[in-house]
C-alpha cells in the first residue's frame, strides 16, 4: 500500500468513526450499520483528491477530534438548513460559523462540483436516476439534493481544504476531466461492474 493509499483508508476510517456517532432525527439510520457501502462510496471520492488535499483533510478530522466536534454531524447539520429549516433554526447555533470568506470558497468548489454533476445526468440519466436529485430547490424532508448534500460536506472542510479542492478541481476541469465521474467509475468497479455504461445498461 503506497503513501496515497494508507492515507484515503485513514482517513475513510477517521470518517467512519464520526459517522457511526452521528445522531439522526427518529434514531440510527441503516446507512450508519453499513460499514462497507460507506467505505466504498468514500474511497472512490477520495482517490480523485490530491495528495496535498488528503493530507490537509485528515488534519482537519483530527483538529475536529481534539477539539471535541463531530465534522459529519456538522455536514448533516448544515443541509438541514434547506432539508428542514425549522430543525435546523433550532441546532444552527450549534454549528460552527462560516466565515463569508470561506462560504464563497466552498461555492466556487461546488460550481465546479456541479457541473460535473450535470454532465454526469446527462451522460448517465438512468445512473442517475437512482441517487439523489440536482439541485437544492427538489430537497424536502428527507430528500437530499447533490446541491446541498455537497455544500454541506464542503462548509466541514477548512479553508486551507477548500484552497487546495479548489486549486485541483479548476485544474481538473480546465483539461475536460470529470472528477465525479472518475470517482462514480471507481465505485461501480468496486462493486463488481465493468464500467458505467453497463450499469447504465442494465437499467434499460
Amino acid at each position: 500500500m503506497d503513501e496515497r493509499q494508507r492515507l484515503i483508508e485513514d482517513v475513510v476510517s477517521m470518517e467512519w468513526e464520526f459517522f457511526e456517532t452521528v445522531n439522526n432525527i427518529g434514531g440510527q439510520a441503516s446507512c450508519q450499520r453499513m460499514p462497507d457501502t460507506f467505505g466504498i462510496m468514500r474511497r472512490a471520492w477520495f482517490s480523485v483528491w490530491p495528495v496535498d488535499a488528503l493530507e490537509s483533510y485528515q488534519e482537519d478530522l483530527a483538529n475536529a477530534g481534539m477539539e471535541g466536534r463531530n465534522p459529519l454531524a456538522e455536514k448533516y447539520g448544515y443541509m438541514m438548513q434547506s432539508t428542514s429549516p425549522d430543525e435546523y433554526a433550532a441546532i444552527k447555533d450549534q454549528l460552527p460559523v462560516i466565515s463569508f470568506q470561506k462560504a464563497a470558497m466552498v461555492e466556487r468548489v461546488l460550481e465546479i462540483e456541479m457541473e460535473w454533476a450535470e454532465a454526469m445526468s446527462e451522460r448517465y440519466p438512468k445512473f442517475r436516476s437512482h441517487g439523489r436529485p440536482l439541485r437544492s430547490n427538489e430537497d424536502g424532508p428527507g430528500i437530499t439534493s447533490v446541491e446541498t448534500y455537497s455544500r454541506g460536506e464542503l462548509s466541514t472542510y477548512s479553508e486551507k481544504t477548500l484552497s487546495l479542492l479548489l486549486t485541483w478541481f479548476s485544474k481538473a476541469l480546465a483539461e475536460g476531466r470529470n472528477l465525479q465521474e472518475e470517482s462514480d467509475l471507481l465505485q461501480v468497479q468496486l462493486q463488481g461492474w465493468k464500467d458505467l455504461d453497463a450499469v447504465e445498461a442494465s437499467l434499460a
